[in-house]
């Protein structure tokens, strides 16, 4: 269907209307905007010719009948009221010649042709001449020797084949051959153009109702379409809500996370600590247990060696005293010499001087001087367990390999240094004593030890 008006069709106002006589299509003497079809009408009520506008808006409105319905779309009818109110706006401006009003849902701009284009004003002429001769002319009614024009006060000639009748608007008329005839003839085509009025009110009405209908519908597509935003405002404020609810839940999901990471750091740096203290536990047990088995083991050698020396000891004393009955008694002067050797040794031993202050020239061989080239580990420990001032701060292990080394003739410092370390004192006391006690140790033979 046509977007246009068509030729014929008829716009209505004031009780009169614009016939459409042209569109001009494909012409250039009217045409049309992007906002306005622009066609050539009979004002019926002034008997002219005028443009009239008509507010459409091509891609945005749409035609049903004669009434232009506004777009369904929510933008395009803003588009659409929008140029509406621009047009309007526009036309209000004009002057009194200009008729503006309001039809079949859109806007309407009556121009006098004259006004619109006055270098058509011959053609436009002949085509007002030509659309008199075509429409129905203006009736005249004539009723009690009354002459009324109906419905426009407009002057109307008709010829007819029996004779002319002249009506004009002061009521004159003149007339020859059949008047009367002429009369129900007019009678008879005032009656069909009333009839053909009615019709048009009734259309006209239906038209307003249409119209009225669109309107209506166009509040409710109003309505609704507020109703939709105010929901899509609701539907983004509870978005936006919930998102921000899953964004603090998000947050403490992350620090419930950051959290059981921590105790699980903790837990395993716990479970390593109680792992390392076990494994400490464990060494000390052991350790401990090493120097429980040591100690049985030095107390088992102490037993032994204590009974070895019983043993000895016994056999020593048996020995004793198969020598002292076969030998000679010792004149007076050796016991004295004797027991002064074993006083100066025994001072020794309780304060030693400096290596530079011993003279050990002049120390007698004391009583208990051991000059064999032979002696056991077992002598030697006898002699060191009755020295407890000098070695009774030696463990029972350190002890026992001292003594072997002395028996074994490894070099003295160095066994003294593997009992004491670094200990001067200790070291020097030990030394002294042991060189006294023992002289082939130390190499002494000359003064401890009597060779002849």
């Amino acid at each position: 269907m046509s977007e246009q008006l068509q030729i014929g069709s008829k716009v209505f106002h004031n009780d009169s209307y614009y016939e459409i006589v042209s569109t001009y299509t494909g012409e250039d003497l009217l045409g049309s905007d992007a906002y306005s079809f622009y066609y050539l009408a009979y004002d019926r009520l002034n008997d002219n010719l005028v443009e009239l506008r008509e507010y459409f808006r091509a891609g945005f409105a749409s035609r049903d009948a004669d009434i232009v319905v506004p777009p369904s779309d929510a933008e395009k009818r803003v588009h659409f009221d929008g140029g509406k109110v621009s047009f309007d706006e526009a036309s209000l401006a004009r002057d009194d010649r200009i008729a503006f009003f309001s039809q079949n849902g859109t806007s309407y701009l009556a121009l006098p042709i004259d006004i619109v284009n006055s270098g058509y004003a011959q053609k436009f002429d002949d085509i007002l001449n030509d659309v008199r001769s075509k429409s129905t002319p203006t009736i005249v009614r004539v009723r009690k020797n009354k002459t009324q024009l109906w419905p426009f006060a407009l002057v109307a000639v008709i010829f007819m084949g029996g004779g002319a009748v002249l009506w004009n608007s002061f009521g004159s008329s003149q007339a020859s051959g059949n008047n009367e005839l002429q009369a129900e003839i007019l009678d008879e085509q005032a009656a069909q153009q009333e009839a053909e009025l009615i019709e048009a009110e009734r259309k006209a009405a239906e038209l307003a109702a249409q119209e009225a209908e669109a309107v209506r519908l166009a509040e409710e597509e109003r309505v609704a379409a507020e109703l939709a935003e105010a929901e899509r405002v609701e539907a983004e404020r509870k978005a936006a809500e919930l998102a921000a609810q899953e964004a603090e839940a998000a947050r403490l999901a992350e620090e419930e996370r950051v959290a059981a990471e921590l105790a699980e750091a903790e837990r395993v740096e716990a479970e390593r600590k109680a792992t390392e203290l076990a494994a400490q536990e464990l060494e000390a047990a052991r350790l401990a247990e090493e120097e429980r088995v040591a100690a049985e083991l030095a107390e088992a050698e102490r037993v032994e060696a204590e009974r070895k020396v019983a043993e000895l000891a016994e056999q020593e004393a048996e020995a004793s005293s198969e020598a002292s009955t076969a030998s000679k008694a010792l004149s007076e002067d050796e016991i004295a010499a004797l027991k002064l050797a074993n006083q100066i040794y025994t001072d020794s031993i309780i304060a030693i001087p400096e290596d530079d202050e011993i003279d050990r020239t002049v120390l007698p061989a004391p009583t208990d001087v051991n000059c064999s080239n032979n002696i056991s580990k077992f002598e030697i420990s006898s002699w060191m367990d009755s020295k407890p001032d000098l070695f009774g701060e030696l463990s029972v292990i350190r002890a026992s390999r001292l003594a072997g080394s002395i028996s074994k003739g490894e070099p003295l410092d160095a066994a003294l240094t593997d009992a004491w370390g670094n200990a001067a004192v200790p070291k020097q006391n030990a030394n002294l004593a042991i060189c006294n006690a023992f002289p082939l140790v130390c190499g002494d033979l000359e003064n401890m030890c009597n060779t002849e």
